[in-house]
């Protein structure tokens, strides 16, 4: 049984820095089809929660010391294309977590351009 996803809202689904900014990017995956619920959209703000934790409460930059004055991204990786339901709620989320000086972005898995 896979321990990543965005339905393992408590799972922080993998930690890399950019090879070429130094940005330390936090990435969530998403494997399942969009369907823009209300189930699944309280899935994908539970794992925002818990990233934002992550990188705001200092566990991040405790296990990741080299991480100091470093840009953080959060970055969410799917298999599928979102409906426009669950675009939105990522478009909302974007502005919320640049208030706390972080990165959202999101891309379709082996699609470059967010990175």
């Amino acid at each position: 049984m896979d321990e990543t996803g965005v339905e393992k809202t408590e799972v922080i689904d993998l930690v890399m820095q950019h090879g070429e900014t130094g940005e330390f990017l936090l990435i969530m995956i998403e494997p399942r089809e969009w369907d823009g619920s209300h189930e699944r959209l309280v899935q994908l703000q539970d794992k925002l929660n818990t990233y934002l934790t992550y990188a705001l409460d200092g566990q991040f930059k405790t296990e990741n010391p080299e991480a100091e004055g470093m840009p953080i991204r959060i970055h969410l990786d799917y298999e599928h294309e979102p409906d426009a339901v669950s675009l939105g709620f990522l478009d909302a989320a974007m502005e919320a977590i640049a208030e706390h000086s972080i990165g959202f972005t999101w891309s379709l898995i082996g699609d470059d351009e967010a990175e």
